[in-house]
């Protein structure tokens, strides 16, 4: 039970948060209240406490869905670390990555 509270510690520090409780049911529901860039949307999370695992799912384009399964919460926080990385770079622009490997103008 501890393993699944971190998870959900480590969800809701990232974004997300409930969909629904456990109840009868084995798994709870996450969605992310905000995109982390806005190619990503409709990002959601599921734990389940059976297999003590995480899925997280999101689509970077219409009809493309993604998925990713973490058995650990330290893999999970580094997944989310990563992705945080990212998409600041992606937010600094072209002209910022073009400045950084210092490409000259044409004219």
């Amino acid at each position: 039970m501890e393993k699944l509270q971190a998870f959900q510690t480590a969800a809701r520090a990232s974004g997300f948060v409930e969909v629904n409780e456990f109840s009868e049911g084995a798994v709870l529901w996450l969605r992310k209240n905000t995109p982390d860039t806005t190619r990503e949307t409709h990002q959601r999370m599921c734990i389940d406490r059976l297999t003590n695992s995480v899925t997280v799912y999101w689509m970077s384009v219409p009809g493309k869905l993604n998925a990713k399964t973490f058995r650990g919460v330290s893999a999970l926080q580094e997944w989310f670390e990563l992705r945080r990385k990212q998409s600041s770079r992606a937010e600094e622009g072209t002209d910022a990555s073009c400045a950084a490997r210092k490409v000259k103008p044409l004219f």
